[in-house]
């Protein structure tokens, strides 16, 4: 996948989201951190990566949970986008599936702060401000390593 985004050089970085989130940034040694996997590229250069297990299958989960696959994906983002931002307090931990790069691999999903005045809309915008900070915590573990995506 990074051959065919174009991202070898180092600084260079790829979002690959499918199933999970996969993010990896181009670096010319590897990056050392307990959370954080290494590939060497076809070039001299390496990869590091993080991978979020459940990225995009927290939205696919949350368009077969709560409407029952009855809506399109982007009647999903605009039932989200009709959310403000926080979801008015509900937050989602996006584990579907454990959690293979964390300090507690057996984390699972779940849902906080949920009350009466929550409706569909505010599930599905926490599940993708969940996966957008999940994912965000992975960039930061690459930070920590000294390489931060400077184009992505």
């Amino acid at each position: 996948s990074l051959v065919g985004a174009v991202v070898y050089e180092p600084g260079m970085a790829s979002d690959s989201t499918g199933t999970s989130t996969l993010m990896t940034v181009v670096s010319p040694r590897p990056l050392h951190h307990p959370l954080v996997n290494n590939l060497h590229l076809a070039n001299a250069a390496g990869g590091g990566f993080t991978i979020l297990d459940a990225g995009g299958d927290a939205v696919r989960w949350a368009r077969l949970a709560l409407a029952d696959n009855q809506i399109t994906h982007p009647q999903l983002l605009q039932e989200a986008a009709a959310v403000p931002a926080g979801a008015e307090g509900l937050l989602f931990l996006p584990y579907l599936t454990g959690e293979r790069l964390a300090e507690h691999t057996n984390s699972r999903a779940q849902f906080f702060g949920l009350q009466r005045k929550h409706r569909r809309g505010h599930l599905f915008r926490a599940v993708l401000e969940g996966v957008a900070f999940a994912s965000w915590r992975n960039l930061r573990q690459l930070q920590k390593c000294g390489q931060y995506p400077q184009q992505m």
